[in-house]
């Protein structure tokens, strides 16, 4: 469904935080690292599949990105919705997802997943022997959701700013900090300009993504 707005309808005020995407496996698959995952998708083309929420989403971004780094072959698997494509790969009918860890972490502490690469540039305290996908030999991916606040375009400087210093405290103070981190979110803050720079970035990032494999929205 088309949003009836686009960017230059609002105003950048915080980032709030970032939550990093598990690559996550099926507890069934063999092997139990990511190096073991490409080598089994390189002598079996096209023989595994991944579950991602839908078609252009997040999820269906960076595994189009990374198989083509990787150079190997799966099969895309879209689902509507995070649930019914996690619960494929717990199930097995997909081998592979990428998912929040907030999503994941119930499945992978459980033994019904596998995580085997974490999309944030740091380990996650919770699962730190998860290694980042730089340390597994992919410096150029970053597979992070984040949460910000906007305003209106328009919204007077003071007002944008008296948030902005409001946001910033308030996500670091100790009970709201530890409640973002149960819900699998780091808080960050920063400047409006901070946040307005990372949308811009995101943006290009992913587009240049979505073209290189030809992912379309959904109609």
């Amino acid at each position: 469904k088309e949003v009836s707005y686009k960017l230059e309808d609002l105003t950048s005020v915080s980032l709030i935080g970032r939550s990093p995407l598990f690559l996550a496996v099926n507890a069934t698959f063999p092997g139990g690292t990511l190096a073991d995952m490409i080598a089994h998708a390189k002598a079996n083309p096209d023989k595994y599949n991944y579950s991602t929420p839908g078609a252009a989403s997040q999820a269906h971004l960076v595994m189009s990105q990374w198989s083509n780094l990787a150079g190997i072959r799966i099969q895309h698997v879209p689902y509507r919705g995070g649930a019914p494509a996690i619960l494929s790969t717990v199930q097995g009918d997909t081998q592979i997802s990428v998912m929040s860890s907030l999503v994941s972490a119930p499945h992978i502490e459980a033994g019904k997943l596998r995580a085997i690469a974490i999309g944030s540039r740091e380990r996650d305290p919770q699962f730190p022997n998860v290694p980042t996908m730089a340390e597994v030999g992919f410096p150029d991916i970053e597979a992070v959701t984040w949460v910000g606040m906007f305003a209106p375009a328009g919204t007077p400087r003071a007002i944008v700013e008296r948030l902005n210093r409001e946001i910033n405290r308030i996500i670091q103070e100790p009970d709201i900090r530890g409640k973002l981190m149960q819900q699998g979110i780091v808080p960050v803050g920063g400047t409006p300009e901070d946040f307005g720079a990372y949308i811009s970035a995101e943006i290009r990032r992913w587009t240049a993504v979505a073209r290189a494999n030809g992912i379309k929205m959904e109609q």
